[in-house]
């Protein structure tokens, strides 16, 4: 990680942000991370996914009433 920053050296694929994504999840004790060009990349992200869990949420509470 500290090389990618050093060389000036990111971009959005790459072996430099494959070590960023990985050092990350390591880190923060998770399989997985990804990195993403901007904050508005991020939110982005989060909307799909928040409108992604909202409609299995749902998905599953309709068939635990039945």
């Amino acid at each position: 990680m500290t090389e990618a920053f050093e060389t000036n050296w990111m971009s959005a694929v790459g072996a430099n942000i494959n070590e960023v994504e990985w050092q990350v999840a390591e880190k923060v004790g998770v399989k997985y991370a990804v990195a993403l060009s901007c904050g508005t990349a991020s939110l982005h992200l989060a909307m799909k996914l928040g409108t992604w869990i909202l409609w299995l949420w749902r998905k599953c509470s309709s068939y635990i009433r039945r």
